[in-house]
C-alpha cells in the first residue's frame, strides 16, 4: 500500500510497508524513499519505524518546502493477534528522517490514521480509537515551530456508533476538514457520511455535519476529502443505491456544505463506483477518479 506526496519543487516522497518474511507473525516495517526533481533519481530506501512492533498502512504528507511527516499503525507481534495497535510517526526535515515516535498514548486500539500538512509544516493527524465499546475519532496537531506533537484529543464520539476511515485535509492557513463514515452498533447498522472542520486558531473541531443519507449497513464506503488554499473543500464517497454503489460529492464553501450530488456521468446505470480518490488545486478545481466495476469488467472513470 504505497503512498506518495510531492513538494512545490517537484521532489517526491513515497512510503510503503515491507514484510520481513512469508510466515504468519513475521514483522512488517515502514520504509521511505525520495525522488529528487533536479536529477530525476531516487535516493536510498530507508526504514523509518523502529522497535519490534509490526507497522503497516503508512500515510504521508509534505509541505511546500519538502518537510514531511509519515504516520502508520503499529502493534506488538503476538501469535494470537492480541497486540494493541497504536499510531506511530516520523518527520523528514528536508534532508533526513528523524526518530519514530507515537502520536497518542492511549491503551486501547488505535488505527486508520490520516495526515495532512499546511504550507508552514504544521500537521494534523486523525485516527479511530476504541474505548472498549466503540471506535471514536481522535486527532493530534504537530507544531512546526516547537517541532513537537501536541496532546491527542477526542474529537467525536458517536451515539451508539462506530466511526470509520477518517480522512483529513488542511488549507494554507492550517484549518482542517475531516470526513468519515459512521455505522450504528445495533439495529439495522444504519450509517452515513459526516464532516467536521477544525479552526487553526483555536484548535477546536466543529459539530459534525451530515453529508449523506442515513442508510443500512455498508451503504457508504471510504469518503475522501480535498481542500484548496482558501479553505473550500470537496468530499466524495460511494453510496449504495439499489444493487450497486454510486459516486456522490458535496462541496464546502462559505462555511457550509452543499447537498449530496451524483458525480457519475449520464449513461452509467449499472455496476458499482469504488475506490474513489480526489485532488484539488489551489484555486478549487477538482478531479475525481474511481473504479467502475460491472459484470466481468472494470474501468477507470473521472470527473
Amino acid at each position: 500500500s504505497p503512498r506518495i506526496a510531492m513538494d512545490a519543487a517537484g521532489n517526491a516522497l513515497v512510503v510503503w510497508e515491507q514484510l520481513s518474511g512469508l510466515a504468519q507473525g513475521d514483522q512488517r516495517t515502514v520504509w521511505a524513499n525520495r525522488l529528487a526533481a533536479a536529477s530525476g533519481l531516487w535516493g536510498g530506501a530507508q526504514q523509518i519505524n523502529s522497535g519490534s512492533d509490526t507497522a503497516f498502512f503508512p500515510q504521508i504528507a509534505v509541505d511546500a518546502s519538502g518537510t514531511a511527516i509519515a504516520v502508520w499503525t503499529q502493534k506488538p507481534i503476538a501469535a494470537d493477534n492480541s497486540g494493541v495497535p497504536s499510531i506511530g510517526s516520523n518527520r523528514y526535515n528536508g534532508s533526513a528522517w528523524g526518530s519514530a515516535e507515537l502520536v497518542e498514548s492511549q491503551t486501547t486500539q488505535a488505527q486508520q490514521p490520516s495526515i495532512a500538512m499546511d504550507g508552514k509544516g504544521n500537521a494534523v493527524t486523525v485516527w479511530v480509537q476504541h474505548d472498549g465499546t466503540q471506535y471514536n475519532l481522535w486527532a493530534n496537531r504537530y507544531n512546526n515551530t516547537s517541532r513537537a506533537w501536541g496532546t491527542a484529543a477526542l474529537v467525536h464520539k458517536g451515539a451508539d456508533s462506530n466511526s470509520h476511515t477518517p480522512q483529513v485535509a488542511l488549507d494554507s492557513a492550517g484549518n482542517a476538514i475531516m470526513v468519515w463514515h459512521s455505522e450504528q452498533l445495533t439495529g439495522n447498522f444504519v450509517g452515513t457520511v459526516f464532516a467536521s472542520r477544525m479552526d487553526a486558531g483555536t484548535g477546536a473541531w466543529a459539530a459534525p455535519a451530515q453529508l449523506g443519507q442515513r442508510e443500512a449497513q455498508m451503504a457508504f464506503i471510504e469518503p475522501q476529502i480535498a481542500i484548496d488554499a482558501n479553505g473550500n473543500a470537496m468530499a466524495v464517497w460511494s453510496y449504495r443505491n439499489g444493487s450497486g454503489y454510486r459516486a456522490y460529492y458535496s462541496r464546502y464553501s462559505n462555511g457550509s456544505w452543499g447537498s449530496a450530488t451524483l458525480l457519475e456521468p449520464d449513461g452509467i446505470a449499472q455496476g458499482s463506483a469504488e475506490w474513489m480518490r480526489i485532488a484539488m488545486d489551489a484555486s478549487g478545481a477538482a478531479t475525481v477518479v474511481w473504479t467502475h466495476v460491472d459484470t466481468g469488467s472494470s474501468q477507470i472513470i473521472s470527473n
